[in-house]
């Protein structure tokens, strides 16, 4: 999966963030098609991969976290008998709903330090001398709260676990009742 999304996040993040780091002069990348050929032609096919290693360093925690949270929100509803049944595969759609959104905010409230670091590594641009400000993600954890203090870490807190909740309750809640509906 990384192979797939971190190119479309690096374009995203640097979408974002252009104006921030932009000239007066306007935007560098107009659209995602135009970011990406920028891209590669400024930094290469790898430019699109900038910050893979920390990706994966970001997704993994996060996935693992969800997972076992969310498996054990449904097994203590199930297990309150408080919804009619004892089995986790027939608990009524808002236990998925409330127990994703709850396992995704906490799982993105632990790992946003993790991304930061990615966002970080992802729309670095290269400084005057040729070479990139962080060397890897431990190095731009390093900088990042030597400079500017632990508490950079967790910039973006709210937004992230927001929209990372939100989406990931439709989804599971989706999963599950399709689940049910096959079974």
């Amino acid at each position: 999966g990384a192979l797939t999304w971190t190119p479309m996040d690096v374009i995203k993040q640097r979408l974002q963030v252009q104006m921030v780091n932009g000239d007066s002069g306007g935007a560098k990348y107009k659209n995602s098609l135009q970011a990406m050929r920028v891209i590669i032609a400024e930094e290469g096919v790898r430019g699109l991969f900038r910050g893979f290693g920390t990706g994966i360093a970001t997704y993994g925690p996060y996935v693992s976290l969800y997972f076992a949270l969310y498996e054990q929100i449904k097994l203590y509803a199930a297990s309150d008998r408080a919804f009619g049944t004892n089995d986790v595969g027939n608990l009524p759609f808002y236990v998925y709903l409330g127990g994703a959104a709850v396992a995704a905010t906490i799982s993105a409230a632990v790992t946003c330090p993790l991304d930061v670091v990615k966002t970080r590594v992802q729309v670095q641009q290269k400084l005057p001398s040729g070479e990139y400000q962080y060397k890897n993600g431990v190095d731009a954890m390093r900088q990042i709260v030597r400079n500017e203090g632990a508490g950079a870490l967790f910039q973006g807190i709210k937004p992230r676990c927001l929209w990372i909740a939100g989406g990931t309750a439709i989804t599971m809640v989706a999963y599950e009742e399709i689940k049910k509906f096959l079974a």
